[in-house]
């Protein structure tokens, strides 16, 4: 299951909590603490590692989900206009869901094509 990840994911190094949580702070006051600074920190070290696109779940309308969802559109922009999704999970079928997720890794694609001829993305 892991093969497709084997020369992406797996051979990154994983930043400590301290260095994702200074990544966060330019969105996010230290203040806040928790997961949402985190997810944020950690999406700008995916993002800063060449992933084409992210995905922020917000399970059951979650506090923390809806903070990054919030700083989303700036994290965005300031990395190069990612592609970035929120999705917000609430157990209930989603009927544009497929679209969205679709829409999703078609800007994916282009993103990574467009970095690529950039020649700053693996």
């Amino acid at each position: 299951m892991m093969a497709p990840f084997k020369d992406d994911l797996l051979n990154w190094r994983e930043p400590s909590t301290p260095e994702v949580l200074a990544r966060s702070a330019p969105y996010i006051d230290e203040s806040f603490e928790g997961e949402a600074t985190l997810s944020v920190g950690k999406a700008l070290d995916y993002a800063g590692k060449g992933c084409a696109g992210i995905i922020n779940l917000l399970p059951f309308g979650c506090m923390p989900g809806t903070v990054v969802s919030a700083v989303s559109k700036r994290v965005r922009e300031d990395c190069d206009n990612i592609p970035w999704l929120n999705i917000d999970i609430d157990g209930m079928d989603e009927n544009n869901g497929r679209s969205r997720l679709e829409a999703f890794v078609f800007q994916a694609r282009q993103y990574k094509e467009r970095k690529a001829a950039e020649g700053s993305m693996a």
